[in-house]
């Protein structure tokens, strides 16, 4: 899951993907597709007590809060383990907007306290038009 898109610059600054989030997809895509964040358990734990957290995804300048939510699996998968934490959301923008945004996760606590880095990092997501063939064939 970690591709090349969890790869780039944010603010002038080369960087890879923040470690609170063990991936996300879709990589590509277009305003009002499904987004997955898979957040690493060992990130959400200390902070599962701390009821009023409120997440919020940027791509670009365009923001979105997205909902989290916890899957438990039969299968043990590696700095994921039985517990799933993903946040989901739709793309934001607009049908026209194209190319490779940066995807910024911020959290915040009661009171709009910072939880983790002020903006952490994810990757880049980039936007097609929608309808666009993906190379899929009939």
């Amino acid at each position: 899951m970690n591709t090349a898109a969890a790869k780039g610059t944010y603010e002038g600054r080369p960087l890879a993907m923040a470690n609170v989030a063990y991936g996300f997809c879709p990589e590509i895509g277009w305003s009002g597709v499904l987004f997955q964040v898979y957040i690493k358990k060992e990130f959400v734990k200390p902070f599962s007590k701390e009821r009023e957290l409120e997440f919020s995804l940027s791509f670009g300048e365009d923001k979105v809060s997205p909902v989290i939510h916890h899957l438990t699996s039969e299968i043990d998968l590696p700095e994921l383990g039985r517990s799933r934490y993903i946040l989901q959301c739709l793309v934001p923008g607009s049908p026209q907007k194209v190319g490779a945004f940066p995807v910024i996760l911020r959290i915040s606590g009661r009171g709009g306290r910072t939880v983790g880095q002020s903006g952490m990092y994810l990757g880049h997501f980039t936007y097609i038009p929608s309808g666009i063939n993906l190379g899929c064939n009939d």
